[in-house]
């Protein structure tokens, strides 16, 4: 036994040390037997193994209540993201908090209950905007976003709330009225020009200049000042909205060549923008010239000699696929997309430049319109799942074993928390996955599509949710019904709603309250006037023909001015009179002051054209027909070039006679050099097959009309050789929906067509 020095030693009785000695040898001999040994170390590893086990599942535990996001920056960004509103996900890093707080607050509102019910997030509901089904007291009148425009007590019922106090001014209906605050105070500054008359007055003064209708008038300060510089600049330049593309003079001089009617001397040749253009191509008139030379081949009119073929874009096209007749798109063949339809999926165009090779490969007999979803981990359905696409390419597999029986556009739609109705609901779609269930316990024989969306969502809707079988709706028509119990109508919640409806929908019946009410001023001031909608009557706005009679008050006091101008001119539109635009027919007499003096000039150019359309002559295309005339200057002179080249061809589009793509009929005749040559081609295949649209021959499409389907077209280029092997008995217009996955029903679903090639077995 060891001591230290410094230790003091106690004398203690003789039996007390031996019995103390004695216990400790007793344990140093049990420390020391094998056993103990064993004990021990089975302890320590015990302990060890069990910390190591409470370690990996605190990690585990703590990873899965880790917020998991596919993007960090989603988080907190000020926008609400019902994926992440969760605790772990602090409630979308604090966006979802105020959301929160009002389901808390408004628990009966419709929002709340949908998000409590099925988690669908409503981003509208307070968004600073007033919505008209958000603007009741259970929904806090849509979060207080109502409170500028229930304020305004006298503003008719038929406004969009959204609308008022938008910073837009609206200039139709009654939106710019004392009763609706003037747009909510939108249209005070525009109020400065008493004599404009144009719907939108937030496009006064907005900094671009608009020239069409009456902006670009004395009366609207040339758009509030917008159009002086290019009034001055070109004075000639008639650009506008007019077209179907958004033409506006702002663009004149925007450093990119626009075409058309930009590209005249008139505009300064698009403001010089085309002048290195029009040097390089003379010749070549489009409408976007800036895609030629963009690296990309575009078809028609682009890839053409005149436009050098699409400024070479289309060079390696042409020659690689010499047949092959893409007008719009050429740049889709191999582009690394299957399209097996239409002229792609040809020998000529190399079978979509390879792009389907592997796929045809695959799935030979599977012609669906976007083959690229075949395969990429989503049920599409229909033709997509069928035996010949591989039942969507495996995608479909899981859903077809689960509902097996269940044929449905949108398989993803099954079981996503939201009963859909219709094919979903049923008992082979397993009731739409089970998201029908407590709807179906609810409502067993209500049978309407989209359930949940519609039913109980506090507007009353008509038709065949207004029945006993769909509690009237889910109780949004009990008051209603009530109210008027005879009232048959689409939309039960535009009765009463302030605004007249129209004539013809039933809403102006005794029956419907005349409209809940809606129609009774109307009706006393105005008790013979059969004009089709009321709200038209006295909007500002001088309405012609049944609007502009005496028993209309002459659209309610609106044409007063122009009768007293035009006393006998009955137009259907009087506000094109004096529009800045020359409107032809009727418009352009002299009981219309020919047009309100828009047509003068046209009219000293051209005395004896009479045209619809005035705006068409001059405007770059050659226009046939009655166009084309020598009192119309041949069409302003853009129909010269084509008269000396073809003096004897008379059709209505002149501009699409060589434009690269063949055309039938009057087009596809020696007198028009067989469409300017685009159907030499087409003519030495089928020099018997007269049809409007050559190009659809051999598109990949059975066509079973007309004379597509017969020898002299190569029975439609061969697209109906396999449907006439088949089906020679068959006599459909749309022979390629025949087996195409969705059953088609009369006609289609016979015998001889196969039940429709099995779609309807």
């Amino acid at each position: 036994m060891h001591k230290n020095k410094n230790d003091k030693i106690s004398v203690a009785p003789e039996e007390w040390f031996e019995d103390v000695k004695s216990e400790e040898d007793s344990e140093k001999d049990h420390e020391r037997s094998p056993k103990a040994k064993r004990m021990k170390y089975c302890l320590v590893i015990f302990l060890l193994v069990f910390g190591i086990i409470g370690t990996v599942i605190g990690i585990i535990v703590t990873r899965n209540k880790r917020c998991k996001v596919e993007n960090k920056e989603e988080l907190g960004n000020g926008v609400c993201n019902s994926d992440y509103n969760t605790e772990v996900c602090k409630w979308d890093g604090g966006d979802c908090v105020e959301f929160n707080k009002n389901v808390e607050k408004y628990p009966d509102c419709f929002v709340s209950k949908r998000w409590n019910e099925s988690g669908l997030f409503d981003s509208r509901w307070g968004n600073g905007k007033c919505h008209s089904n958000y603007n009741t007291e259970v929904c806090g009148w849509d979060l207080g976003d109502c409170e500028l425009y229930n304020s305004l007590v006298n503003c008719p019922g038929y406004i969009n709330p959204k609308l008022i106090g938008d910073g837009i001014c609206h200039n139709y209906d009654d939106y710019n009225t004392e009763e609706c605050g003037f747009d909510g105070g939108d249209c005070i500054e525009f109020n400065k020009y008493p004599d404009c008359n144009v719907p939108n007055g937030g496009y006064i003064g907005d900094g671009y200049c608009n020239n069409y209708g009456e902006y670009n008038t004395e009366a609207c300060g040339f758009d509030g000042g917008d159009c002086v510089e290019f009034n001055e600049k070109y004075p000639n330049c008639s650009v506008s909205y007019s077209s179907w593309i958004y033409d506006d003079p702002h663009r004149i001089g925007d450093g990119r060549c626009n075409g058309r009617e930009y590209n005249t001397e008139a505009c300064g040749f698009d403001g010089g923008d085309c002048k290195e253009f029009n040097e390089k191509y003379p010749n070549c008139n489009l409408e976007n010239p800036a895609r030629i030379g963009d690296d990309r081949c575009d078809g028609g009119e682009y890839n053409t000699e005149a436009c050098g073929f699409d400024g070479g874009d289309c060079i390696e096209f042409n020659e690689k696929y010499r047949n092959c007749d893409v007008n719009d798109h050429p740049y889709f063949v191999g582009d690394g997309y299957c399209f097996d339809w239409g002229y792609y999926y040809t020998e000529e165009c190399g079978f979509d430049g390879g792009d389907c090779k592997e796929f045809k490969e695959k799935y030979p007999d599977c012609y669906v319109d976007n083959p690229h979803r075949i395969g990429n981990s989503r049920c599409d359905g229909r033709a997509f799942n069928t035996e010949q696409c591989g039942f969507d390419g495996g995608d479909c597999t899981y859903f077809n074993e689960k509902y097996p029986d269940c044929y449905v556009n949108s398989p993803d739609l099954i079981g996503n928390g939201r009963c859909d109705g219709g094919e979903y609901n049923t008992e082979q779609c397993g009731f739409d996955g089970g998201d029908c269930v407590e709807f179906n316990e609810k409502y067993p024989d209500c049978d309407v599509d989209d359930p949940d969306l519609i039913l109980g969502n506090g507007r009353c809707d008509g038709g065949v949710y207004n029945i006993e079988t769909c509690g009237f709706d889910g109780g949004d028509c009990a008051e209603f019904n009530k109210k008027f119990p005879d009232c048959d109508v689409d939309d039960p919640y535009r009765i009463g709603n302030g605004s007249c409806d129209d004539r013809g929908d039933q809403y102006i019946t005794e029956a419907c309250g005349f409209d809940g009410g809606d129609c009774t001023e109307f009706n006393e001031k105005y008790p013979n006037c059969n004009a089709y909608t009321p709200t038209r009557i006295g909007d500002g706005y001088c309405h012609g023909r049944e609007y502009n009679t005496e028993a209309c008050g002459f659209d309610g006091g609106d044409c007063t001015e122009f009768n007293e101008k035009y006393p006998d001119c009955d137009v259907y539109s009087p506000e094109d009179i004096g529009n800045g635009r020359c409107d032809g027919g009727e418009y352009n007499t002299e009981a219309c002051g020919f047009d309100g003096g828009d047509c003068t000039e046209f009219n000293e150019m051209y005395p004896d054209c009479d045209v619809l359309s005035p705006e068409d002559i001059g405007d770059g295309y050659c226009h046939g027909r009655e166009y084309n005339t020598e009192a119309c200057g041949f069409d302003g002179g853009d129909c010269t070039e084509f008269n000396e080249k073809y003096p004897d061809c008379n059709v209505d589009y002149a501009f699409r006679i060589g434009n690269g793509r063949c055309d039938g009929k009057e087009y596809n005749t020696e007198a028009c050099g067989f469409d300017g040559g685009d159907c030499t081609e087409f003519n030495e295949k089928y020099p018997d097959c007269d049809v409007l649209s050559p190009e659809d021959i051999g598109d990949g499409y059975c066509k079973n009309w007309g004379e597509y389907n017969t020898e002299a077209c190569g029975f439609d280029g061969g697209d109906c050789v396999e449907f006439n092997e088949k089906y020679p008995d068959c006599n459909v217009d749309y022979a390629f929906r025949i087996g195409n996955g969705q059953c088609d029903g009369e006609e289609y679903n016979t015998e001889a067509c196969g039940f429709d090639g099995g779609d309807c077995s």
